[in-house]
């Protein structure tokens, strides 16, 4: 029998009183819950607003609690799904910075504004017979004559907040926010962009900015954001939000899955920009370079003897580390600008023991990216196949991958020929 494998979602419901979030199994069981209150600002003339930070810090505070309490693995958490309360507005600039606090979806403070887009010398219910049809036909309803949309609440910024209203690169709902937040994507759901009451919704499966409804809204076309669906992935994690709640997500570890030279195979790709590129700056500028301070004109053949200096010093190097992002780092940490080290040197430490300490700096870099790998593939690889350079070659650093990988090497035949050779 088959065990089904227990992955994870982080539900948050941003609403009024505060957000929420709990961790769901894809299978329907809440393991957790936690709550933050947001404060609300309540105006004498009908307005509510709330601080765009303000729900930002709560989502941080429920989540870190509720990730921290370890009542399921960091890496079993596979996406974060939001609700929000609806109806409210967000200003945003170019770089997804709120302008001013939200509207918030009790705020009537842009009811006489809406009247210049809904009314006319003939009025039913409020409405222009004419607009009111067009509305219905292609929305399905109309805006709330109370002012208490986001029909009506862009129109409150465009007159009583013109500078804001200039500076505005789109207009967001909470959904659009916390969306925005997580992902760096500027967009609105089919749900969340209904009560602007600018797009045509007849196709429910493509729901579209309507030119006539646009023309007539009052506001600017360009500052409507992109139309997603409901159920659309919207994007991966952002990086500094990932590591803040300390989740993974493969974008964050930069690998790649591509078609493979087999039939219906991938090639999963998670490299470290330079592994026995380690051993040769080393070897060429440190130990052999040729300067004031070397003057043979012939050298041994040093990565053997690597090998044999490697063999006599323990595991651990004496203390040293060493991390070996000498040309930057492409994955798990995409930095072009990142660089290596040798760490923890003391006057008891030689260069035998920083030799071991590159050998050992490399393996552990590996360690990092096997993580990924195997949360990726969602299976343990009990046995790896070391292939393709010199690295390949060395039984004392395939010994060092082995202990610190905690995985069985099997070194392939001949590794530095493996990639002109076809596969069996």
């Amino acid at each position: 029998m088959t065990t089904l494998r227990e992955q994870y979602v982080l539900a948050v419901d941003l609403g009024t009183s505060g957000c929420k979030a709990a961790l769901v199994s894809v299978y329907g069981k809440v393991i957790g819950w936690e709550f933050e209150s947001v404060d609300t600002l309540l105006f004498p003339n009908g307005g509510a607003e709330q601080d765009p930070q303000s729900w930002w810090n709560a989502f941080l505070r429920v989540a870190k609690r509720l990730i921290a309490q370890g009542l399921v693995p960091a890496s079993e958490i596979i996406a974060i799904c939001c609700s929000t309360q609806g109806e409210c507005t967000v200003p945003v600039d170019t770089e997804g910075r709120p302008l001013m606090n939200a509207i918030l979806w009790m705020d009537a403070r842009g009811r006489e504004h809406l009247r210049a887009i809904t009314g006319g010398p003939i009025m039913v219910a409020g409405f222009h017979p004419l607009r009111l049809l067009r509305w219905i036909r292609l929305t399905g309803g109309a805006p709330s004559t109370t002012g208490k949309d986001p029909a009506s609440h862009m129109l409150f910024i465009k007159h009583e907040f013109p500078e804001v209203y200039q500076r505005t690169h789109k207009f967001l709902n909470v959904l659009d926010y916390l969306n925005f937040r997580l992902t760096g994507k500027l967009v609105a759901t089919f749900d969340s962009i209904l009560t602007s009451w600018v797009t045509d919704n007849r196709d429910v499966e493509n729901v579209v900015y309507s030119d006539s409804l646009l023309r007539g809204c009052g506001i600017d076309r360009e500052k409507f954001p992109e139309i997603v669906k409901c159920t659309e992935v919207i994007g991966s994690l952002d990086k500094e939000v990932a590591e803040a709640l300390g989740l993974t997500t493969d974008i964050v570890r930069h690998m790649a899955s591509f078609s493979s030279a087999v039939r219906g195979k991938y090639v999963l790709l998670n490299n470290q920009t330079t592994a026995g590129g380690n051993l040769s700056f080393i070897a060429e500028n440190v130990v052999y370079h040729k300067d004031a301070l070397l003057q043979e004109e012939k050298r041994p053949d040093l990565y053997k003897v690597f090998d044999k200096v490697c063999a006599k010093v323990p595991p651990g190097s004496n203390g040293l580390l060493y991390s070996p992002w000498i040309f930057g780092e492409r994955s798990p940490v995409d930095d072009h600008f990142i660089r290596g080290g040798i760490h923890n040197v003391s006057l008891h430490n030689n260069r035998e023991d920083i030799v071991r300490a590159v050998f050992e700096g490399v393996a552990f870099n590996a360690k990092w990216l096997l993580q990924g790998v195997s949360s990726f593939l969602k299976r343990h690889c009990d046995t790896l196949r070391m292939s393709r350079g010199g690295g390949a070659a060395s039984d004392v650093w395939c010994q060092i991958h082995a202990d610190i990988l905690d995985r069985r090497i099997l070194q392939v035949h001949d590794p530095i020929r493996s990639n002109a050779r076809a596969p069996p």
